[in-house]
Parts: structure tokens; sequence; C-alpha cells
């Protein structure tokens, strides 16, 4: 009987463990603050170019000679539109480029605790997008960002293949996007630690300035959630005030069923880090895209993308367009309108593709 016992608390453990979001994504410097000024100055921007378009492609990884991928296509869609769906109130939404499969077991098994080994995912960065690569495995994680923001990010194949878990995607793209942890703290070499107080006014208030700079996301000191999404801590801030965080936010950890959300001040800095961060501006799309622009045009050769937020116009006007040979074009956002005059006939190696955006409502 002893024996039956301690064998259904040991699994209750590792249950419970698993239920818990690891993510790797962690930077001990000074926060990134945007000055008040910057932040004013971009609502007008803001308000103009929402919602911000994001271009992303999917690299999922098998073993050499293409067993164990890491999952499927109908996966990675489900997940795509599980974030969309979470970052549609903040004026973000996403534009999915393509899915691709590479096999490579080293990257399939991928130890992302090795710095030298990241540096392996560079050969298969797809330029013009933000990069989302699925591997099997990621030894201790299910997902990391590699830094605060960038262009790329990290998830294993099982937290894709999920039905109850939702948010790891867009947490590590909030990452990306430039969010950090709900309980972000830093050290300073002196031993000094950086932490975000709970008050919102008064002395002790640091929102601003600790934690994810942000006071719209109640202090959070990690101290623990349970399946109900309830605050277990009993954990007090340095001027003796106890946690209440919000479980259900997407940059916290606890139990990661129940990350889904974002608050108003985790949506205006990314949109900041989207219109000033140069990287990261390459990304998005125009709301509308004409082709072509200067009268008759053919491709008969090389690769390219049409991509707007909500309409490509092919061959609006006097202007046609001609695709033949073994150019590979792809046209797609919200609307894509093909007008009479318009030739597509690539030839073996040609591709046409042309296709809807679902993911930009």
């Amino acid at each position: 009987m002893k024996k039956i016992l301690f064998f259904f608390i040991m699994l209750s453990s590792i249950t419970s463990m698993a239920q818990t979001l690891k993510c790797i994504t962690h930077e001990n410097k000074p926060p990134i603050i945007f000055s008040k000024k910057t932040n004013d100055s971009l609502k007008q921007t803001n308000a103009i170019n929402m919602p911000y378009t994001v271009k992303i492609y999917v690299t999922i990884f098998a073993d050499n000679g293409g067993s164990n991928k890491a999952t499927t296509n109908e996966h990675v869609l489900r997940q795509i539109q599980n974030m969309a769906n979470q970052y549609q109130s903040q004026n973000i939404c996403f534009l999915l480029v393509g899915i691709r499969q590479i096999n490579n077991t080293d990257l399939n098994d991928h130890n992302v605790s090795d710095s030298t080994e990241n540096t392996e995912l560079t050969p298969y960065m797809v330029n013009g997008f933000l990069n989302i690569f699925v591997h099997k495995y990621l030894p201790g994680y299910h997902g990391y960002a590699y830094a605060i923001p960038n262009t790329y990010l990290s998830v294993t194949g099982n937290i894709i293949e999920s039905t109850d878990v939702t948010g790891i995607l867009g947490h590590e793209m909030g990452h990306c996007l430039g969010l950090y942890h709900t309980f972000s703290s830093w050290v300073e070499k002196n031993g000094t630690v950086h932490k975000e107080n709970v008050a919102r006014s008064g002395d002790c208030k640091n929102c601003e300035i600790e934690g994810d700079v942000l006071c719209d996301t109640p202090a959070d000191d990690n101290g623990g959630v349970d399946a109900s999404c309830i605050y277990t801590g009993t954990a007090k801030d340095a001027c003796n005030t106890s946690y209440s965080p919000l479980t259900n936010n997407l940059m916290a950890y606890g139990d990661y069923r129940c990350i889904t959300t974002l608050t108003n001040g985790q949506g205006e800095r990314m949109r900041t880090f989207l219109a000033t961060n140069s990287a990261l501006n390459a990304f998005l799309v125009h709301d509308a895209l004409y082709t072509p622009v200067f009268g008759n045009t053919t491709i008969s050769s090389g690769t390219g993308h049409t991509l707007a937020r909500e309409a490509v116009y092919i061959s609006e006007g006097s202007a046609n367009l001609t695709v033949n040979g073994t150019a590979r074009q792809y046209y797609q956002a919200k609307k894509v309108s093909v007008k009479s005059g318009t030739k597509f006939s690539p030839a073996s190696g040609g591709l046409v593709s042309v296709k809807s955006n679902p993911y930009c409502n």
C-alpha cells in the first residue's frame, strides 16, 4: 500500500510540474524603457497603422530522413489561430506565409541552453519574416525567444499539438515583440536586486522602471498558480504588500493552461517596438498593394512575395502582370483581386500562389 501511495504522489508531482510553463527567455540587464514622449508621439502613428500585421514563417524540424517530425501542419495552423485570437484585441495580427519541413536530427532535438548550438538555426532563417521554429525536443523547456526583442523563436511540438494549452506560442511571440515576463527582475553586479513592487501610487510605486515596466500588469513574484488559475503564493514585496498577479496573463508563468490574455499596456509596448525597431518593422505589411506599378510586367524567374493586410490588386488599371517560366510568386492578403489581363502560366519548377489571410480580422 505504501508503494502504491508513493507512486501516486510521485505521479501527481510530475503532472503538476508538466503544467508549469518553462521558458528560458530572460535577460539579466536593465529593461528597455520607452519615454512618455516616445509613447505619446507614436499614438497617432499606431492608430493610423492598426492593426499591425506581422509576416511569419514556420519551420517544422524532423530527423534526418524525415522521420520523427516535430508536429503536423494542421496543429501549427490551429495554434497560429489561437495566437491570432489572443493578439486581436491589441491590434496586432499575423500573416502566415508558409510552413516547411527541414530534416535535421540535431536541431529537432535542440539544446537551447547551449549558445553555440543556437547559431545552427541561422542558415534556416527565412529572410523577411519573423521565424517560428518547431522542434521535437527542447530539453527542459517549452519555448525560447533567445532575446527581447528578437526576430525568431522556438517551441516544442508537444506544445503545438496540445489542445488545452493555447498560450505558449503567443508567450514567446510576446518576447520577440518586446515583452518581459510579468515577474521579471534583474541583478546588478554588486548584488542589488531590482524587482517590481505592488503599489501603483505613492513612494513604493516603481512599475514604470522595474519588472515588466508596465503598470497595468500587477506585480508578480511567480509564487505559483493552481489548476483553477488561482494564485497560491504568500510572498510580500519590499514594501510588505502581498502580491496579487494576473494569473491568466500571457506573459506570466503559473499553470500554462491559464495564460491567454494581454493587457492594453502590453499591446502598446509591442506596437511601439514594431514601429521603432528596424528589424521588427521590416516584418510589417502595408494596408494594400498594387502590382504591377509601372507598365506591363513579366516575371519569369526568382521568388517574390506580394503581401498586404487588406488587399492585393493584380493588373488593376492599364498595367498587366504575367508570371511564367520558373518564377515562384506568392500573393496574399485578406482579399486578392486578380483582374483580366493577368496571365499565370508557370513552367516546371514555377509556382503562383494566391491566398487569403484568415489571421487578420
